[in-house]
C-alpha cells in the first residue's frame, strides 16, 4: 500500500478506517443492552485516550518526515555550494590541472542534478558517473599538490574544498535514503483502524450513528496519513526536492 500513488493510497485508508468504524459500531450496537450507565462512561473515556494516542502518534510521524523533508533541502543546497567553492578555487591550481578541473566541475554539477532524479535508471548511472569525476578530480588535485610550480597553500585549500564535495555528495546519499521505516508506517495505519473501530464501538453503545463523525473522522485521520507516507518516500512522493541551488550554480559556471 504504502507504494500506492497517494490519491489511491488515501481513499484506500477512508474505506478501511469507515468500514472498521462501521465493524465497531454493529457490535456495539449488538452488545448496548449489555452495557450499563458505568460501562458506558468507562468506555468513552478508552475512546478519548485511544483518540488521544492517535493524534499523538500522528503529530510525531509529521514532524518526524517534516524534518527529514527539511535536511534533504538543505543537504542539495549545502552540495551546491560546495561544488561552487571548489569550482572557483580550481582557478588556484596550476596548469593544465586548473582548466581540466574547471572542465569536470562543470560535468560533475550536471550529473549531480541528474542523480536527483530519484529512483530511476539514468540516475543511478549519474551517481556512478559523479563518483567517477570526483576521482578525477582528487587525481588533478594531488598531482596539483606535487607540482613544483604551484603553491602548497593554494594546493591544500583546492583539495579541502574538493573534500567537502564528496562529503556533501555522501550526505545527500544518506539524507535521501533516510525514510521511516515500513513497519512504523503500518502500525500507524492499524492504530488509526482500531480507533475507529472504538469511535463506532462506543457510537453503537449510544444507538445513535454520527454519520458525520464517522465520514469526516476517518477523512481527516487518512489525509495526514497519505500526506506522512507521501513525504517519507524522496524518490516516488509528490515532495520532490528542488534542484534549483544546483542549476543556479550550473547556471554561474557557464
Amino acid at each position: 500500500m504504502l507504494n500506492l500513488n497517494p490519491l489511491v493510497f488515501m481513499a484506500v485508508t477512508v474505506a478501511a478506517l469507515i468500514a472498521t468504524s462501521e465493524l465497531g459500531f454493529r457490535i456495539g450496537r449488538r452488545f448496548r443492552a449489555r452495557t450499563d450507565e458505568n460501562s458506558r462512561g468507562l468506555e468513552s473515556a478508552v475512546q478519548a485516550a485511544a483518540l488521544g494516542l492517535l493524534a499523538l502518534l500522528l503529530g510525531f510521524s509529521f514532524s518526524l518526515v517534516a524534518s527529514r523533508y527539511d535536511t534533504r533541502r538543505e543537504v542539495v543546497v549545502r552540495e551546491a555550494n560546495a561544488i561552487g567553492t571548489a569550482y572557483l578555487r580550481a582557478d588556484l591550481l596550476p596548469e593544465p590541472q586548473r582548466s581540466e578541473s574547471r572542465a569536470i566541475y562543470r560535468q560533475y554539477v550536471g550529473e549531480r542534478i541528474r542523480a536527483y532524479d530519484l529512483g530511476t535508471e539514468a540516475s543511478t548511472r549519474a551517481a556512478n558517473r559523479s563518483a567517477d569525476l570526483q576521482g578525477q578530480l582528487w587525481t588533478r588535485a594531488m598531482s596539483a599538490v606535487r607540482d613544483e610550480r604551484g603553491s602548497p597553500v593554494f594546493a591544500v585549500a583546492v583539495v579541502q574544498s574538493l573534500n567537502e564535495v564528496i562529503d556533501s555528495s555522501e550526505a545527500a546519499v544518506s539524507a535521501f535514503e533516510n525514510e521511516i521505516p515500513p513497519p512504523m508506517m503500518r502500525i500507524l495505519f492499524a492504530i488509526a483502524a482500531i480507533v475507529a473501530g472504538i469511535t463506532g464501538y462506543c457510537d453503537g453503545l449510544t444507538g445513535r450513528r454520527l454519520l458525520l463523525v464517522m465520514a469526516v473522522q476517518p477523512l481527516l485521520v487518512a489525509l495526514v496519513i497519505a500526506t506522512i507516507a507521501d513525504m517519507n518516500q524522496p524518490f516516488r512522493g509528490s515532495f520532490q526536492v528542488s534542484q534549483n541551488a544546483l542549476i543556479r550554480t550550473q547556471t554561474s559556471m557557464r
